[in-house]
């Protein structure tokens, strides 16, 4: 049981790392960051001292999650043609097991992810209208300061922040070599310890990337 919590851990820890690493951005000096809001949550922030998340969009949005389920099966379409032996070919089964239940899994887990959207853009149309609703606000954020104050937490604390992926091929080589290294490093263990923990981290890594991967149409 140690040697399956330890490999769940090592596999999640590297998970983070690894899509940390491909959707964070080094900001340039004084950058500012820009989350529009309602006025409700700007009051809210201001009277608890404290930064207001939203529940993920993606998890109400089917669309969404169908987006990035033709993603995931694109890069199974693509892994499957590889021949690594009887390991790869059971890593692979479970993947595509987790893609046949990702969407049901969302639905009955109760799985719940909270974000806090930013923009570098000072002034949009779009995003005042989605976001505050025509009559909200614009909080601008030293951008040096906020990320400076939340690296601390990042991945220990299962927390991401980076720049939301809008290329589909760009999505597809994430998602693909992340997949690889979590195989990788499930190839040094037991079968068996392989099987108890792979389906909890394909959900992990699945969850994980819709939230960051968009349709290029939703870009403005």
């Amino acid at each position: 049981m140690d040697s399956e919590k330890n490999l769940a851990e090592q596999l999640e820890q590297q998970a983070l790392k690894g899509l940390n690493k491909q959707i964070k951005r080094i900001q340039q000096a004084g950058q500012s960051l820009y989350h529009y809001t309602s006025l409700t949550s700007l009051m809210g922030m201001m009277e608890t001292n404290r930064l207001w998340m939203s529940k993920g969009t993606f998890l109400n949005d089917s669309s969404e999650l169908v987006y990035f389920s033709g993603i995931l099966k694109t890069v199974l379409d693509k892994m499957e043609v590889s021949d690594k032996g009887n390991l790869w070919a059971m890593f692979i089964e479970q993947l595509q097991q987790a893609l046949d239940h990702f969407m049901k899994e969302i639905e009955e887990s109760g799985f719940e992810v909270y974000v806090f959207s930013m923009s570098q853009t000072e002034d949009s149309l779009a995003l005042w209208y989605n976001y505050a609703k025509g009559d909200g606000y614009n909080i601008g954020f030293s951008a040096e300061e906020l990320l400076g104050k939340i690296n601390h937490y990042l991945v220990d604390a299962g927390l991401l922040h980076g720049l939301v992926v809008y290329s589909r091929r760009e999505q597809e080589t994430i998602l693909e070599d992340l997949l690889v290294e979590s195989f990788e490093l499930i190839s040094e263990y037991e079968e068996e310890q392989m099987n108890s923990v792979l389906a909890d981290h394909f959900f992990s890594v699945m969850a994980s990337c819709a939230i960051f991967f968009k349709d290029a149409a939703f870009k403005s």
